[in-house]
C-alpha cells in the first residue's frame, strides 16, 4: 500500500493538478507560492477574484494560507513568503 496523498477538508488531491482557478489558489495558499499574486495574475483576474471564498468552508486565501502557518506576503519577484 503507498501513501496516501495530501487532503484538505474539501477533499482535493494536492498530488494532482489543479482542476480549476479555486483549486490553483487553494494550492498556492497551502505552499504559500505567492507568485499567484504577481501583478500580471492580479491584473488578468481582478482582486476580487483573491478575495472572493474558495474553500467548501468559504475561506479565501488568506484564510487558508494562516490555517496552513502561511504568510501570503510578497517579497519580490522569487516567488517566495515571509
Amino acid at each position: 500500500m503507498g501513501a496516501k496523498p495530501a487532503r484538505h477538508a474539501g477533499g482535493l488531491d494536492m498530488a494532482s493538478p489543479p482542476t480549476s482557478m479555486a483549486d490553483e489558489l487553494y494550492r498556492a495558499a497551502v505552499k504559500g507560492d505567492v507568485s499567484v499574486l504577481s501583478e500580471e495574475e492580479t491584473a488578468k483576474h481582478g482582486e476580487a477574484y483573491y478575495k472572493d471564498p474558495i474553500s467548501p468552508t468559504k475561506n479565501n486565501i488568506v484564510h487558508i494560507a494562516a490555517r496552513h502557518g502561511q504568510s501570503l506576503v510578497h517579497t519580490g519577484g522569487s516567488g517566495s513568503i515571509t
